[in-house]
């Protein structure tokens, strides 16, 4: 079954079918499965035991070793593997500070220093803020990306505290708290419920105050 579905591995470009003859076509469920699997055969196959920390989550690889030369030697060795498969290194930057995923990490006096990160490439989507959602669900996405920075910084970054305040910014929100706040629909303990379908949270506020007065 794995091999029917490699071998059927067709796209189009332009107005022309093309048939991919190696590797895995983008967008395949079965990609990230077997992608994982192949780069674990190259890791037991070329690793040594000498590593001081070994990370890797997808193709995203993050290695500690003694000296540049023994990275260097393992980059060699993992590229001796396979000639159709191909590492790079990237060295960490004039702060000490090394991307891996969405963190940046350096090690100071022995100690490992997180701050987050974010790809140059990544687009800063959030659910806007004057999208038809319920307030509560913008709520969760602020606190979720305010959570995430504290779970992953062990050292404040003002640039860190910049890119958040402009994502935030870019997505319609701010400190105002009339824009920010959360409300929750008015209910009895022997009332009947009304169900309308939802418009966004300015009419919903006004079906609210009309449903209080009633």
């Amino acid at each position: 079954m794995i091999n029917s579905v490699l071998v059927c591995n067709v796209f189009r470009f332009g107005n022309r079918f093309f048939k991919q003859r190696r590797g895995l076509a983008m967008g395949s469920c079965i990609a990230p499965i077997l992608a994982i699997t192949f780069l674990d055969h190259i890791e037991r196959a070329s690793l040594t035991s000498e590593i001081l920390h070994y990370k890797r989550y997808i193709d995203d690889v993050f290695v500690i070793r003694t000296t540049e030369m023994e990275v260097e030697a393992t980059l060699e060795k993992l590229n001796l593997f396979d000639p159709h498969v191909s590492f790079t290194v990237e060295r960490p930057n004039d702060e000490g500070y090394l991307p891996f995923l969405n963190t940046k990490i350096r090690l100071t006096s022995g100690r490992k220093e997180y701050v987050r990160h974010k790809k140059a490439e990544s687009a800063n989507i959030l659910v806007h803020s004057r999208s038809a959602h319920q307030q509560f669900i913008k709520t969760n996405v602020i606190q979720n990306l305010m959570k995430t920075k504290g779970k992953l910084c062990t050292a404040t970054d003002v640039g860190v505290e910049r890119t958040i305040a402009r994502i935030l910014e870019e997505n319609g929100y701010d400190n105002n708290p009339t824009t920010t706040a959360t409300w929750f629909p008015h209910t009895t303990s022997h009332g009947i419920p009304l169900i309308l379908p939802y418009v966004g949270d300015r009419p919903a506020r006004a079906v609210n105050e009309l449903v209080k007065q009633a």
